[in-house]
Formats: C-alpha cells, structure tokens, sequence
C-alpha cells in the first residue's frame, strides 16, 4: 500500500514557535498498530502536539488505512506489521486482543 505524506500545519503559530515543537520530538517514527478509533485518535494527538515526526499506520483493512491516510492521522500506511515496527522508535498496539493468535 502507497505512502501519504503530510505537510505540518501550525495555524496562527508565530515562526519560533513552530521551531520549538520541532524540537520537542519523543520519537521520529512511531508505529500504530491498528489504526481504529483508539489507535488513529492516539496517532493524530502525537503528531498535534509535535511529539512524533512520522507515524507508520498497519492495519487489515485497506479502506481503514485509507481513511487514516486521508485524515492525516497517519504518514505511511501498510499491511506488514514487521514493515511497520522496522525503522520504529515506538510501537503501540490498538487492536482487540482476541484478534492476536495465541
């Protein structure tokens, strides 16, 4: 699945005050596993809050990533879980549990 790339957006924010929430980077990527309710609301308030670079969205559905990909809740989408958490600083699991095998 195709990659969506977003341009950071900080509305009404004076030029230094961009510079420093750049700098207040966690973690450059982070990776959501399942991008749903839970899992695409926690992605979108990282990158809101300047905490994350690049979030790396998995998921089963391709129309799920899709939605998550236009909304912006995430930079890169895939079907791979190990594509997902390769380049990953963080991962978070936002997916029922009685979906992971044993």
């Amino acid at each position: 699945m195709g990659g969506c790339r977003q341009a950071w957006c900080a509305r009404g924010e004076p030029k230094g005050e961009r510079a420093r929430r750049r700098r207040r980077l966690l973690v450059q990527h982070m990776a959501v596993i399942g991008v749903g309710l839970i899992g695409g609301s926690l992605a979108l308030a990282a990158k809101r809050r300047g905490l994350v670079s690049t979030v790396v969205g998995c998921g089963r559905s391709a129309q799920n990533l899709q939605v998550a990909c236009d909304r912006k809740l995430i930079d890169v989408a895939t079907h791979d879980p190990g594509e997902a958490v390769k380049a990953a600083e963080l991962v978070v699991l936002a997916v029922p549990l009685g979906q992971w095998p044993a």
